[in-house]
């Protein structure tokens, strides 16, 4: 299903027929997809509305990302077109403590079956705005959800 830094599961990782998840890696490439994806304001007026975002403020979060897969196994993934192997954005799972209860039994399940226990859990998706309106968003999500 997953893998993760450190092997903490041993599985394999997770695809769909168009999308393929990665691992977030310290790197100058995944530097680069960060910037791409956080630094981008289209993108983070969703969730960070009005931030001057920086390459010190993605990268970061690119470190966070890979700290989060060391401490708890999960992250907001990288997710790849299978077909070119472009970068189209991320989409995951990371410890949440207060949200609203929507599907909430069905993270529940998506926590238990990577070996987290019934902890909550916030799942996203963030996209490069080249990647908007092909579907990829929902068929992540589905394919994480559904794993």
């Amino acid at each position: 299903f997953l893998y993760f830094i450190g092997a903490l599961l041993a599985m394999p990782p997770l695809e769909s027929s168009r999308l393929r998840f990665g691992v977030w890696e310290d790197s100058d490439s995944h530097r680069q997809f960060a910037w791409q994806l956080w630094g981008d304001p289209r993108v983070t007026r969703l969730f960070q509305p009005g931030a001057s975002v920086t390459r010190r403020d993605t990268d970061a979060k690119l470190v966070a990302q890979i700290a989060m897969a060391a401490d708890y196994g999960v992250q907001y993934w990288p997710v790849f077109e299978r077909a070119t192997g472009n970068f189209v954005g991320c989409c995951g799972l990371r410890p949440y403590t207060s949200w609203p209860q929507f599907d909430r039994e069905r993270l529940r399940k998506v926590g238990a079956a990577v070996g987290l226990g019934d902890r909550d859990f916030e799942a996203g998706v963030h996209l490069v705005p080249a990647a908007w309106g092909r579907g990829y968003a929902s068929e992540a999500m589905t394919t994480l959800l559904d794993a």
